[in-house]
């Protein structure tokens, strides 16, 4: 049996951020079939990426270890998200540079090292092409400019920033939920893998 394989594409409509497509492939049984799905209109030329998520590592020599969410209102899901703070990658940017800039965007925290990077990841592989890097950064959370943290956020863009003890994250996102908020499957992916680490 040999492996499925994209045979064409069309765009069916194109708008500002988003183009609609239809793939036209050949399944493992040799069958063509037809899809649709979504891609971002502004993704760099031969970027492998749209985006960056980032986890951010707050430390703080008086208190545990803390991640970063972001609250803010999603209109495709008529109602408000929890998610780790994230953007596009900007023409001629690296991923750390994103990364770095969206965080003090969204949360007005100034990241120091890179603690880690996943290569490309699918975001909603069933709909869209979208892919991101997510970049783990450490945050002194003692620094004044922390400790006192400003957003930069720009034009209709509105974030609520938590910070939450990493332990302490699933029963945040639960608490959240109940609240009626969204949870990204991400994040909730993410920390369910860990509370099973902990034994929890």
């Amino acid at each position: 049996m040999s492996a499925a394989k994209h045979v064409s594409s069309k765009v069916a409509h194109s708008l500002k951020w988003i183009r609609l497509e239809r793939i036209s492939y050949v399944d493992r049984e040799g069958r063509e079939r037809l899809w649709e799905m979504a891609s971002r209109t502004t993704r760099c030329d031969h970027a492998a990426v749209d985006g960056v998520g980032i986890f951010a590592l707050v430390r703080s020599k008086a208190s545990a270890d803390k991640t970063v969410f972001v609250r803010q209102y999603r209109p495709p899901m008529q109602g408000y998200t929890i998610e780790f703070p994230a953007g596009l990658v900007d023409k001629g940017e690296t991923l750390e540079q994103a990364a770095k800039r969206e965080l003090k965007e969204e949360t007005g925290l100034a990241a120091g090292r890179v603690l880690g990077e996943s290569p490309p990841v699918a975001m909603d592989p069933g709909m869209s092409s979208a892919m991101l890097s997510i970049l783990t950064l450490e945050v002194d959370g003692d620094a004044a400019e922390n400790v006192a943290a400003v957003k930069d956020l720009q034009e209709g863009e509105h974030t609520e920033v938590f910070k939450v003890d990493l332990a302490k994250c699933m029963e945040f996102l639960k608490e959240r939920t109940e609240c009626g908020d969204i949870v990204d499957s991400r994040v909730w992916s993410l920390f369910t893998g860990l509370s099973l680490g902990l034994g929890k």
